[in-house]
């Protein structure tokens, strides 16, 4: 049962658009794990729950990734996010 996505694990994943986190049981998201992903505009968190962050430096250099959808389905801005869900 995975339960985080170890720090860098996508790290300058250039080409990565969108992940879809819906259908598993992540609870924490490491430091920079999807840092400097240029090309990801679309993030679906799992929907039993948002994991939280490690460090603000997660999502760091995302510029084309502006929200996130959260388990209820709602879009959230990215930075509002990162201050919710910020260990």
């Amino acid at each position: 049962k995975l339960e985080y996505i170890q720090r860098e694990s996508f790290e300058w994943c250039v080409s990565l658009e969108k992940v879809d986190l819906s259908k598993t049981k992540i609870k924490r998201l490491e430091e920079c794990t999807f840092a400097y992903c240029k090309k990801l505009t679309t993030l679906i968190m799992p929907k039993e729950g948002n994991p939280t962050l490690e460090s603000e430096y997660v999502f760091h250099e995302c510029d084309n990734l502006k929200t996130i959808i959260t388990s209820s389905g709602k879009k959230m801005p990215l930075d509002d996010y990162i201050l919710t869900y910020l260990e």
